[in-house]
């Protein structure tokens, strides 16, 4: 299966979440590329109560090597 190197370039240092996974952050978006699979995905930040406030919902194709996505604002803040 292949995989691509996903950068978030906004919004800079705040922790990611990728495909719903709310325990466990996949790291920090101003120091960190994220490899995924081929697929659908979602990339998510959560604010100090716990809501979503930026989300991006993208598909990476066999062809992606490198993506660089920019997370849009949840307004209002989502229930996780």
């Amino acid at each position: 299966m292949p995989f691509a190197k996903v950068q978030v370039t906004k919004p800079l240092n705040r922790l990611i979440y990728i495909d719903g996974n709310y325990l466990d952050p996949a790291g920090n978006s101003a120091t960190d590329s994220f490899t995924v699979p081929t697929g659908g995905h979602i990339f998510e930040t959560v604010n100090g109560d716990g809501k979503v406030d930026y989300r991006k919902r993208f598909r990476v194709s066999p062809r992606d090597k490198k993506v660089e996505i920019e997370l849009d604002l949840v307004d209002p803040p989502a229930k996780v």
